[in-house]
């Protein structure tokens, strides 16, 4: 898992089984997406937003809400995690 936010919208890609988030949507300006790159599975930049983490030792829960509190994107990654 991979979180980056330096661009101004959200994307979630996979890629070589490792997943990347681009959260830039809390604030500035939002960017327009150029075309889609390899592995792109969510694109947004309609609004702004905030990424909530759910984090147990099994599981990872991701939601992304736009400021209307509705969802733009919701996934869960499992496993075990090392002590």
């Amino acid at each position: 898992m991979v979180i980056a936010g330096h661009a101004h919208n959200y994307e979630r890609l996979s890629r070589d089984g490792i997943v990347y988030l681009v959260n830039g949507i809390g604030g500035a300006p939002l960017y327009a997406f150029g075309a889609p790159i390899a592995g792109s599975v969510v694109r947004y930049n309609g609004d702004y937003g905030a990424l909530r983490l759910d984090a147990t030792a099994s599981r990872l829960r991701f939601d992304v809400l736009n400021t209307a509190s509705a969802t733009v994107d919701a996934f869960e990654l499992t496993g075990r995690c090392a002590p």
